[in-house]
């Protein structure tokens, strides 16, 4: 690649990374306003909790 090719890649994924970036941004306020207070990690954490006790209930269904 040559350097202007390397400059345009690197302009795309700056854009691409703060239109991600914002998005996050408003998902963590949303899942804030419905009762999440950590936001994100917080659902997060809910939904690892979720996965773990359904895997645990069915390792036990199966023994």
């Amino acid at each position: 690649m040559t350097k202007a090719e390397l400059i345009k890649k690197i302009a795309m994924l700056e854009s691409v990374n703060d239109q991600l970036y914002s998005e996050l941004v408003d998902i963590d306020r949303l899942m804030r306003l419905v009762g999440f207070e950590g936001g994100l990690e917080t659902v997060k954490l809910t939904a690892q909790e979720i996965y773990r006790s359904e895997h645990e209930e069915n390792d036990e269904e199966a023994a």
